[in-house]
């Protein structure tokens, strides 16, 4: 890696990570709000008494970026800037350590979404692409349409991508290609919203207006 991205720094200031080994207990958070997409975190045990302060394990500098973070099987993903590129990075949860990266899908506006040992998300130059989330490795890249940032929902059996350009994408998880099942127009202005899945509605927020679309 460039300067951009340093190693973790032990430290035992304001906290981020509290608990030792407590990733190896905690509940995933494979994509952006948590498992379900509602904010939800499951796992977390109030103390009977709050500390005066947090607990910091590590801290690492990275460069810009404004994705948030997922947390599967004890490891961090995260997009972020090396100097002039973005680049995927993998850590090891527990002490910060990098374990991979990957400069192949520039990414900075969107979080990845982990299911199966696969990391999907959606890069600056329109694509949507799959790596592996072992070792970081690139499985397949496909163009896509619209450009730097987008959403990716996990639907189960099916994945729902969305684009600024408000055209919603349903394609089947796989880390063989990019398999599309259907692709629709769901708003006349740009979505910047993720879509909310209900059943089989779609609740779809664009710029000027809210509207429910239902697959039948």
């Amino acid at each position: 890696m460039k300067a951009d991205i340093r190693r973790s720094i032990p430290t035992a200031g304001l906290a981020l990570l509290i608990g030792t080994g407590f990733f190896t207990h905690a509940a995933d958070w494979p994509q952006w709000r948590g498992p379900n997409r509602d904010g939800k975190a499951n796992g977390f045990k109030a103390p009977q008494t709050w500390p005066a302060s947090l607990n910091q394990k590590w801290k690492l500098s990275i460069g810009p970026g404004l994705a948030s973070p997922a947390v599967v099987g004890g490891r961090v993903y995260l997009f972020a800037r090396d100097q002039a590129d973005e680049v995927l990075v993998c850590l090891n949860a527990e002490t910060g350590q990098e374990l991979w990266t990957n400069p192949d899908c520039s990414v900075q506006f969107n979080t990845p979404v982990l299911k199966n040992g696969r990391l999907y998300g959606i890069a600056q130059n329109g694509s949507i692409f799959c790596i592996d989330a072992k070792d970081g490795k690139t499985l397949w890249t496909a163009q896509f349409g619209g450009r730097d940032f987008g959403s990716i929902v996990d639907a189960g059996d099916v994945f729902f991508a969305m684009t600024p350009q408000s055209e919603l994408t349903a394609f089947e998880p796989s880390d063989r290609e990019f398999k599309k099942l259907a692709g629709y127009k769901v708003a006349e202005t740009d979505v910047y919203a993720h879509p909310v899945i209900v059943g089989n509605s779609l609740i779809i927020k664009d710029q000027n207006s809210v509207a429910l679309w239902t697959i039948e």
